[in-house]
């Protein structure tokens, strides 16, 4: 302690002696406190705040020397991204039940339009079709049956195509690429 004391800074600490450090030390020097945070250096490892506070002597104006105060703060650091790779990782599991819980109304919604509207439709359709002469006298509310049963059809399959989950997202690409051309 004695061979530093009263020695400038960088005589003591030639590893600080950087320009950036330089012009701390001037901002220092000139009165302003300074907090340099997360700081990581060559010769140690870990992360360190440092707090440089200008000391004055009985008042004086002008700053006289600087405090350096170095802070261990490498476990806090990690503390800090493992909570982070803690929230990023319960907001996955969120995202995920989120989607989950879609594809299943998704297939809900498919298989009841499928299943109940489409089957209604049908058999309308089927219906009218059976009575004798109707067709022929009134063949546009057949052709509305029948589309709104295509439109059913669509509706369910784009709600949860099973090719997709038969025969992966290629195929099913491939397949929606082929019903929307011309």
């Amino acid at each position: 302690a004695g061979a530093v004391l009263g020695q400038p800074g960088f005589a003591v600490l030639p590893h600080f002696a950087t320009e950036a450090a330089r012009q701390v030390m001037v901002r220092v020097l000139a009165g302003e406190q300074v907090l340099l945070e997360g700081q990581a250096f060559a010769h140690c490892a870990g992360h360190f705040d440092v707090y440089h506070v200008p000391l004055r002597e009985d008042d004086a104006a002008v700053p006289t020397g600087a405090l350096l105060i170095f802070r261990d703060v490498t476990e806090r650091d990690r503390l800090a991204e493992e909570a982070t790779r803690l929230r990023l990782r319960q907001q996955q599991e969120v995202l995920a039940a989120i989607v989950d819980t879609q594809e299943t109304e998704r297939k809900r919604i498919a298989e009841a339009l499928h299943n109940g509207l489409g089957q209604l439709l049908y058999a309308t359709k089927l219906s009218l079709e059976g009575r004798a002469g109707w067709a022929a006298t009134a063949p546009e509310p057949l052709r509305l049956l029948e589309e709104a049963i295509k439109a059913t059809r669509t509706i369910s399959f784009e709600l949860t195509p099973g090719i997709l989950q038969d025969f992966g997202l290629c195929i099913a690409l491939e397949e929606l690429t082929k019903r929307i051309a011309p």
